[in-house]
């Protein structure tokens, strides 16, 4: 059972939220990457996210290195392990 206080959800073959609906709001979900572990965007009603990848960290999974919200790009500077050390707003 799920918490009630997220919403309704479903999930895509690969376990991944594709869609949440909380208090008659939908969010949609969409991933990509070999693994299909890179979160593309998201969109509730008018408002987007979407995310730009890099390198891979480590462990193998790809590095965040941008996002874009309602148009306002912001950029992850990260070590060389892949963690982040700053964010910048463009």
């Amino acid at each position: 059972m799920g918490d009630p206080n997220q919403g309704a959800l479903t999930y895509n073959a690969s376990g991944q939220t594709v869609t949440r609906t909380k208090n008659s709001a939908v969010t949609n979900y969409v991933w990509a990457g070999g693994d299909q572990n890179e979160l593309v965007s998201t969109s509730t009603g008018s408002a987007s996210k979407s995310y730009v990848y890099g390198r891979a960290d480590r462990n193998g999974v790809p590095t965040m290195e941008s996002f874009t919200r309602n148009g306002q790009t912001s950029y992850l500077d990260t070590d060389p392990s892949g963690s982040p050390i700053a964010l910048t707003t463009g």
